[in-house]
């Protein structure tokens, strides 16, 4: 059974985020994958505010991908409207935990391409990587 608590759209698809009886553990659900939901009259297991995915956030630090050229990195900086900052400039986004690895999927932040494929990196993906989505091997 699934105890659901948040509903999501994460630019792609709906997702549910639930605790979940079988794993005992708060996850996310692409909602077009429910078969035959129904609602249950009974107490969820574990509250909202137990989901420390959910309630904590991150800040993520986007960056010009640093192999492009100054003139590329200043239109990308454009583009993203970054802004400055000490360290360079950069679009600093605060997300749930939980959602890090869908922005990062639709911005191709959790892979390593050619520069002028990936024209955006993740300054901080160390603090964040373990809330990226694993890449599935082809």
């Amino acid at each position: 059974r699934l105890w659901p608590h948040a509903l999501v759209h994460t630019g792609v698809r709906w997702h549910v985020r639930a605790y979940d009886d079988e794993r005992k553990a708060f996850r996310n659900f692409a909602l077009q994958r429910m078969e035959d939901p129904h609602a249950i009259d009974a107490s969820a297991p574990a509250a909202a505010s137990e989901d420390g995915d959910w309630v904590e956030l991150a800040i993520l630090r986007v960056i010009p991908n640093p192999k492009l050229n100054a003139h590329q990195q200043q239109l990308v900086v454009r583009d993203f409207g970054m802004l400055p900052s000490s360290s360079g400039p950069a679009w600093t986004v605060e997300l749930r935990r939980c959602l890090i690895g869908y922005f990062a999927a639709k911005y191709g932040l959790d892979r390593d391409e050619a520069p002028l494929r990936q024209r955006i990196i993740l300054d901080n993906a160390d603090t964040v990587r373990q809330w990226l989505m694993p890449i599935a091997s082809g």
